[in-house]
């Protein structure tokens, strides 16, 4: 039963321990270590690893025996840095000594350690870079977790869509949850509407995220007045006291756990419209979700608010611009936008931005984001941009972030403003959208949910696999058989083919599953031999042999 509390209280009472933790994280290090200190604290937290993850249920399995030089291969450069500069100089020698004498971890040091790895190590994500003679370079995705693709349908209309999302393969979905309708006054509970949602989704085999909104009117901060006035509605604000949010999340991941598998913490809070106060204040708060979550549900994950795909456009554009090539960063921003009919404006009031000394909206939220990873287990990406520069943005990230994370792309889409008139291409929506997905899950994504199913909200742009009518579009059989083809793959790798030529190779139930297409017919070669069975966006289906496979601008996938 729901009762506003957490009976172990453990939020509400950090040790004196974690006190001085915090104490100790304030004092800066010096970048570089004694190499040989740096040697043997690797050995120690390592051993250390091992013993708390032995007494943990998502922990790596015992009867494994994993061994320490691949326990080393998880302990990145980033982790090691990150758990010295959490205990400090001074309590590290401390540790290492203790260490010494007892021949294990001290138990004091475990919290932080956990802190820096991924809330589920066998979770993680590994990037190995290969060799790669053109843009398309080698990078090769894996994890335990496998795959999966979903499209997003109102909950409110599950019972009129269950069974084309059934019979169109849509594994994944999400939904919103607001404090003020949960729980509209302290300890007060309310959540027939969210169970019918929930039970209505998972009775026809969606697995479920949920965006969580801090706007609980009794609970929050009062909307600052410059922000209230410019907006429509007020957006989500920090609690007032953590402690009533971490009791809300604690209550509310408690009632559906086994229900809903991961954990939004807000939607797109680098916007003033949906996050009215700080970056900082916004990290606390997930901090505080990542506590709650994992100690009511240690099987959900924890996922930030994610950003709006505009900001990657914008973000990559600066970039661009900052290396000095402003015309190429005004015309990546007007391809970047196009398909939203924003794109010459956009890129002018950039570009005016830049001349004036300002970097981009949302720059220093993400950065910090970046630096605190170790309060959400996956990070969150929205992408509406064309799919050329999917990898120009995965790559960013990957670059950003201090720790190797998962993403999940809870909002992905075909985006075309004005659709289905003003140049809409029916048949180009079905290619690029298997380029779009292809893609994400090749760069790192377990996840993925096109947005969206249907054609309710296509005025600004978001296109669905089906018409106002009921109709699938063509767009519908190649998420389809995309959805077939990789849902329960555990690994990508990004292929070098040559120039303008994109392929991935996705491991599914032991077996390899390649995506290929090019900019124009051109002939390709595969680490394949003999007949081979090739699969179209629209599902046809013909044998080729390996030295005879052509592909062009849409995609095929090949078996053997």
């Amino acid at each position: 039963m729901l009762n506003g509390t957490d009976p172990n209280q453990e939020y509400s009472k950090p040790s004196g321990l974690d006190n001085l933790k915090l104490f100790l994280s304030r004092f800066s290090l010096k970048k570089i270590l004694i190499a040989s200190f740096i040697l043997v604290l690797t050995v120690v937290i390592g051993i250390g690893v091992m013993i708390f993850l032995k007494n943990k249920n998502n922990s790596l399995p015992s009867s494994n025996q994993l061994s320490l030089s691949e326990l080393k291969k998880q302990l990145t450069p980033q982790i090691r840095s990150c758990i010295v500069q959490k205990l400090g100089k001074n309590e590290a020698k401390r540790l290492l000594e203790k260490a010494k004498e007892t021949k294990e971890i001290p138990p004091e040091a475990l919290q932080t350690i956990h802190s820096c790895l991924p809330s589920n190590p066998t979770d993680k994500v590994f990037l190995t870079q290969t060799t790669g003679g053109d843009s398309t370079g080698g990078v090769t995705i894996t994890t335990t977790t496998s795959m999966a693709l979903g499209s997003f349908v109102r909950p409110q209309d599950i019972k009129s869509y269950c069974s084309n999302l059934q019979n169109y393969d849509s594994k994944y979905s999400w939904i919103t949850i607001s404090w003020q309708a949960v729980e509209p006054s302290k300890g007060q509970f309310r959540l027939s509407q969210i169970d019918q949602w929930v039970n209505g989704l998972n009775s026809c085999g969606q697995e479920l995220a949920a965006h969580v909104l801090s706007n609980a009117r009794w609970a929050v901060k009062p909307v600052p007045e410059d922000i209230r006035k410019n907006q429509k509605h007020e957006p989500a604000m920090p609690a007032q006291n953590q402690q009533d949010y971490y009791n809300f999340m604690f209550n509310l991941v408690q009632h559906y756990k086994g229900k809903i598998a991961r954990y939004a913490i807000e939607n797109e809070a680098n916007a003033t419209q949906n996050w009215g106060a700080t970056p900082e204040e916004y990290i606390q708060q997930l901090q505080t979700a990542y506590k709650a979550v994992h100690a009511a549900d240690p099987n959900a994950l924890v996922e930030d608010s994610g950003f709006a795909s505009t900001f990657y456009g914008v973000q990559v554009a600066y970039d661009i611009y900052q290396s000095g090539q402003q015309q190429k960063a005004i015309d990546f921003l007007n391809e970047f936008l196009a398909h939203y009919g924003e794109g010459q404006a956009s890129s002018t009031q950039l570009i005016n931005a830049l001349q004036a000394g300002q970097t981009p909206p949302g720059l220093p939220f993400f950065n910090l984001l970046m630096k605190n990873s170790q309060y959400y287990d996956r990070l969150q990406v929205h992408y509406y941009g064309p799919w050329q520069y999917m990898t120009t943005v995965t790559d960013f990230i990957h670059r950003k972030l201090a720790v190797n994370k998962t993403l999940d792309f809870l909002e992905m889409g075909y985006a075309w403003k004005g659709a289905p008139e003003n140049g809409y291409d029916s048949q180009v929506h079905a290619r690029d959208l298997v380029k779009l997905i292809t893609t994400a899950f090749g760069e790192g994504a377990d996840r993925i949910i096109q947005f969206q199913f249907t054609d309710y909200a296509v005025s600004i742009g978001h296109l669905g696999l089906f018409d106002k009518s009921g109709n699938p579009r063509p767009a519908a059989i190649s998420y389809k058989i995309t959805s077939e083809k990789l849902t329960g793959a555990v690994s990508a790798k990004r292929l070098s083919l040559g120039a303008n030529i994109w392929g991935y190779e996705f491991t599914k139930a032991g077996k390899s599953v390649f995506v290929v297409w090019s900019l124009a017919k051109t002939k390709v070669s595969l680490p394949l031999k003999g007949n081979l069975t090739v699969t179209d966006v629209l599902g046809n289906i013909k044998n080729v042999d390996a030295d005879e496979l052509f592909v062009d601008t849409s995609p095929v996938f090949i078996e053997l």
